[in-house]
C-alpha cells in the first residue's frame, strides 16, 4: 500500500503528504528459488539447504537493484545410548547436533548436546564463531549459551523451558532471553503411515 510509505523528504518538508521520489512501482513480483536435501537414519542425520539461488530483485523502483543474498544452511546430528544398552531399548540417550547458516556478511554457528532420560530432557547449546571470526582483534565472537530442560507426559505432551545466556559484548545488559515450548507429538500408531518418520531433535 504506497499510501502507507513515509520517505525522508516528506519528513524534511514538514510531513508533506507526497514524496518527490520518482520511478516507483505500486507492487512487484519475482521468482525466488530454493533447494534442500536431507539424509537420515534412526540415529544420524545431515542436511543442507540453499535459499534465494537466483538472487531475486525486490526493489520497488523501476531501475532499482535490491537483490536478496543467497542463504545457505548445513545441519547434522547423532543420537546414541549412554547407558550401555541398545539405542532402541535405552532409557538414557544423548544427542549431539550442529547448525551453520550464512547470508551475505552474516553467519551463525550452533553446537549443542542434550540428554533424554525416560521422560526428562536437559541440554546445553553454544552459539558463536570464536576462532573463525572476531568482533575486533583479540575479542572472540561468542554470542550465547543456551540452557534447556523439560519433561514429557504420558500423553506425549512435552513442556520445555530454555534460557539464552548472553556472552557477547552485550554481556548481561540484554537480560538474555526466556523461551517456553509446548509440543504435542502424534502417536505413530494412530494410523498406518506410508512414509518413514524423519528423526528430529527434541528440544
Amino acid at each position: 500500500d504506497p499510501s502507507g510509505y513515509l520517505f525522508a523528504d516528506q519528513v524534511i518538508r514538514d510531513n508533506a503528504p507526497r514524496t518527490i521520489e520518482t520511478g516507483m512501482m505500486d507492487n512487484t513480483s519475482y521468482l525466488d528459488m530454493a533447494f534442500g536435501g536431507l539424509y537420515y537414519s534412526e540415529q544420524f542425520w545431515v542436511g543442507a539447504s540453499v535459499n534465494h539461488i537466483n538472487r531475486p530483485n525486490t526493489s520497488l523502483f523501476l531501475e532499482g537493484d535490491a537483490r536478496i543474498d543467497m542463504r545457505t544452511a548445513v545441519h547434522g546430528g547423532y543420537r546414541f545410548a549412554i547407558d550401555g544398552f541398545d539405542y532402541r531399548r535405552s532409557d538414557t540417550r544423548m544427542t549431539i547436533a550442529t547448525l551453520y547458516k550464512a547470508q551475505g556478511k552474516w553467519d551463525q554457528f550452533d553446537l549443542g548436546a542434550y540428554i533424554d532420560h525416560n521422560r526428562l530432557t536437559a541440554g546445553i547449546w553454544y552459539r558463536g564463531l570464536p576462532v573463525v571470526k572476531a568482533y575486533e582483534p583479540g575479542y572472540g565472537n561468542n554470542e550465547a549459551m543456551i540452557l534447556m530442560m523439560g519433561f514429557e507426559t504420558e500423553q506425549q505432551l512435552r513442556f520445555v523451558y530454555s534460557y539464552d545466556i548472553t556472552i557477547s559484548k552485550l554481556s548481561m545488559r540484554s537480560g538474555g532471553a526466556h523461551e517456553i515450548s509446548l509440543v504435542y507429538e502424534w502417536p505413530r500408531q494412530a494410523k498406518k503411515r506410508r512414509h518413514r518418520v524423519v528423526p528430529c531433535p527434541k528440544f
